[in-house]
């Protein structure tokens, strides 16, 4: 779904005429053929590639990291889905929150499912769309080093200033929802982007 998402994004980014910016913008749409093929988590050595950035035994880390330079960025996205009703994103640092609160609330007010309360991995909380993940548990991903996603390394390895990993409600959302959810995302955090790097 997010490489259907990815496609029509960057056709309607690169015919959009009101926008002027002097910014690079890479996509990668797909990081797990092999898995996104059947419907697995894991690739085809049965390595969880979205937690293999530090540790870097599988192919694609490597693949990616060999041709991106992480610390040239600005602003990271990551999209997922989650078994949810609800969307909703990780806050890595606060000078983000207001900008995730205005997220939700434009997501909730154009008719996307947020998710107000419950638990990631059985001990982060999501208080109304968003998931502050703790100091305490920032500096034992740090530290442990043993399993670390993309937005994991870019955010504390490469200082890298916004870091963002949304994940849309897959139980009472269809594909083309749950697609159009994504979009939005996308054209929010890099509008609020633009603004940010214009003031």
């Amino acid at each position: 779904m997010v490489c259907t998402i990815l496609l029509e994004f960057i056709s309607e980014f690169s015919d959009n005429e009101n926008i002027n910016m002097d910014y690079s913008i890479y996509i990668l749409p797909l990081i797990n053929p092999w898995g996104w093929e059947r419907n697995r988590r894991l690739n085809g050595d049965f390595i969880d590639i979205n937690k293999d950035f530090i540790t870097k035994k599988s192919k694609e880390v490597n693949l990616i990291l060999q041709h991106l330079d992480l610390s040239q960025f600005d602003i990271v996205l990551d999209l997922h889905e989650a078994g949810m009703d609800g969307c909703f994103i990780y806050n890595r640092d606060k000078k983000s929150k207001p900008i995730l609160i205005r997220l939700m609330s434009y997501l909730k007010n154009t008719g996307t499912d947020v998710q107000q309360t419950g638990k990631v991995h059985g001990i982060l909380n999501i208080k109304d769309g968003i998931v502050y993940i703790p100091k305490i548990v920032r500096i034992y991903l740090h530290i442990s080093k043993k399993r670390a996603s993309l937005t994991h390394l870019c955010n504390y390895t490469h200082n890298v200033r916004r870091v963002y990993t949304f994940e849309s409600g897959k139980s009472r959302r269809n594909i083309k929802e749950r697609a159009d959810d994504h979009k939005k995302v996308i054209n929010f955090l890099l509008e609020e982007f633009i603004l940010e790097m214009s003031d």
